[in-house]
């Protein structure tokens, strides 16, 4: 419980610099300009929460198994079993 909230106080903290005020108090210039995902919180925090998966767990390795596992039940006679 602690490291889930942890977490998101440090996505909070990010996420605090999108905001121009905000980034200016912490020494941060922003050049605002329109965009697809300019200042959208909920976008950044997935991806946020995404580069956190990929560096602090195997996801990536998990990824890489799932998809050689995937192939060769693909290339196999198994896949005619579920069809």
């Amino acid at each position: 419980m602690l490291k889930s909230f942890l977490y998101r106080q440090s996505i909070r903290d990010l996420l605090e610099l999108l905001d121009f005020e905000k980034a200016a108090k912490h020494g941060n210039t922003k050049i605002g300009h329109q965009g697809t995902y300019n200042a959208n919180p909920l976008t950044a925090a997935a991806g946020v929460a995404a580069l956190t998966l990929i560096a602090e767990t195997d996801v990536c390795d998990r990824a890489t198994c799932v998809a050689g596992a995937l192939r060769e039940l693909l290339r196999s006679s198994k896949l005619a079993k579920w069809t």
